[in-house]
């Protein structure tokens, strides 16, 4: 019993490991070509400025050009820290629809999309949970900024959001934030690397926002589903309900 107690644990370090370097070769990978961007830019003008001096025109171009990428290089860069070194949570009893509430309202104050509505409901079971405020808002704030780019303002864009206290399948004691749009679905080459940070179709995106959200998730004891497909995306997280004590 011994043997194989030790046995299974040296295996689950071993995957944990293996986990683990993928992770940061991901990342390494996926930052090289991010930075890497910028850079092309920035060079290919740098290259022409000698021949091309002389044209304001082409000064102006590349004062604007220069400064926009390096702009991209710090927000990067600043994106990067504040994955790598999040704030650590403060856990207090907490009405989780209030930071759900609080991204919505940014969602629509930052988002000019006139064609998208954002639908809230929930049950009128307990909904209080043991969870830091900031940290949830920013999980739900990047699950739904994913949605509306995802729907990019199409007519009759739609996100529900529903909060349950429990699931008629399931015991009670866990709390169901539900969030469905009706969008075309996550690219399918991205499917099985979802939570992988940087994988993303954008132009300009770092796709942090469901590695970010799983963190989030983790740091409450949680667990977040995703379902996607042609029709749309649907993302669970079950998070415990409040206890006293805790």
């Amino acid at each position: 019993m011994l043997r194989d107690i030790t046995g299974a644990k040296l295996l689950k370090e071993k995957e944990d490991q293996l986990e683990r370097a993928y992770f940061w070769n991901e990342l390494a990978s996926s930052m090289s070509h991010e930075i890497r961007n910028p850079l092309v830019a920035i060079k290919t003008f740098s290259q022409l400025l000698p021949q091309r001096y002389e044209d304001p025109d082409f000064r102006a171009e590349f004062s604007e050009q220069v400064t926009a990428e390096v702009d991209q290089l710090n927000h990067i860069i600043d994106k990067i820290n504040e994955f790598a070194n999040p704030p650590k949570p403060v856990f207090n009893p907490l009405d989780v629809r209030k930071p759900i509430e609080f991204a919505v309202a940014r969602i629509q104050t930052e988002l000019d999309h006139d064609h998208l509505k954002i639908h809230l409901s929930s049950d009128d079971s307990s909904v209080e949970i043991n969870g830091d405020s900031a940290s949830l808002e920013e999980c739900i704030y990047h699950l739904l900024m994913n949605a509306a780019e995802n729907l990019d303002n199409k007519e009759g864009s739609r996100i529900n959001v529903t909060v349950k206290g429990y699931s008629p399948e399931k015991s009670r004691g866990k709390i169901y934030i539900i969030i469905s749009d009706n969008g075309s679905g996550i690219d399918e080459s991205l499917r099985d690397k979802i939570y992988s940070p940087f994988s993303t179709i954008k132009a300009r995106g770092l796709g942090l926002g469901l590695p970010i959200a799983k963190r989030v998730v983790i740091d409450h004891n949680g667990e977040i589903d995703v379902e996607t497909s042609s029709g749309g995306t649907t993302i669970t997280i079950i998070l415990p309900t409040f206890k006293e004590g805790e």
